[in-house]
């Protein structure tokens, strides 16, 4: 899998109109993506949101105003599915990721 710092330079070049939430709950996924204890049919939901996120095909095209807002229900439908999937520590890892990124 890619480095997170690849995926970021990427979601920063490319989605910048992405909120500070929005990234974060990018990074939950990715984190639980990559935990072992995410069991395979999460981890499926997780794929196909991130995917979504990255494919320039969308319901609302992300030139116009409030384009980027699909991408952000569909990270945030993803993470409410899984929820109780996600390993606390993958929370706390996007958690510490986003206040490196972002500030406090």
């Amino acid at each position: 899998m890619q480095d997170i710092s690849a995926i970021f330079r990427y979601i920063s070049t490319h989605f910048k109109d992405l909120s500070r939430e929005g990234v974060r709950k990018a990074l939950i996924l990715w984190y639980a993506l990559r935990s072992d204890s995410t069991p395979l049919w999460a981890k499926s939901v997780i794929l196909a949101a991130l995917l979504y996120l990255i494919t320039p095909l969308d319901v609302i095209p992300d030139f116009l105003p409030f384009g980027f807002s699909d991408d952000l229900a569909v990270l945030v439908a993803a993470a409410l599915q899984i929820a109780a999937c996600i390993d606390p520590s993958c929370v706390s890892e996007a958690d510490r990721q986003t206040r490196a990124w972002f500030g406090n």
